[in-house]
């Protein structure tokens, strides 16, 4: 709805003119997103297979507080991006997936998320490369960000943690478990804001 949003305002009588590029590439994400919600597939949930901390149960609370969550999730993954929507479905977040990370800042702009999920090695631009270009963005630069990569090496996980990760999953992951993690990172960032 964000994009669709966004596409409506470039047409208002008071706003300037797009360029042609500008619409082609928010036509090109509400395309992808649509294209996404219409043709999930009804995957199995998958077991974790890198060892992490042990998952803290959701109450139904909680569940109902983060109706309106914003994830955006960034993968050339096609299987991964059609798979974690419909993992993460039974806790209500709003979930936009993007493929193409050279589309990454104007998607990110669009959707405004609430969190951030990044692949590690993907085309053109990686998601360490994206993480450390949002630490040093003012407006960008407290979005939490979750990197979930097929990659369990200590040394890659520390690399990210440096460039600013919040957290970091090894695939394949349950969504109970990226759920968890999402959440108990949200409940941290309100938490030290009030």
């Amino acid at each position: 709805m964000a994009i669709a949003r966004q596409l409506e305002q470039s047409f208002a009588p008071a706003s300037s003119q797009p360029s042609m590029s500008d619409l082609m590439t928010l036509l090109s994400a509400l395309q992808q997103e649509l294209q996404n919600r219409h043709t999930i597939d009804n995957f199995q949930e998958i077991s974790l297979s890198c060892p992490q901390a042990a998952p803290v149960p959701l109450s139904a609370e909680q569940d109902i507080s983060e109706e309106n969550t914003k994830v955006m999730i960034v993968d050339d993954d096609q299987h991964w991006l059609k798979t974690l929507p419909n993992l993460l479905q039974p806790w209500g977040f709003k979930i936009t997936t993007l493929a193409e990370p050279q589309q990454f800042w104007t998607v990110l702009q669009a959707v405004t998320p609430d969190l951030l999920v990044l692949d590690i090695n993907m085309p053109e631009v990686s998601g360490f490369e994206l993480c450390e270009a949002l630490r040093h963005d003012p407006r960008w630069q407290r979005l939490p960000i979750v990197f979930l990569s097929v990659l369990t090496d200590q040394s890659t996980q520390n690399h990210a943690f440096t460039l600013g990760a919040d957290d970091y999953l090894c695939k394949p992951v349950r969504g109970v478990d990226l759920a968890n993690r999402i959440l108990n990172r949200l409940r941290r960032i309100r938490a030290w804001a009030t």
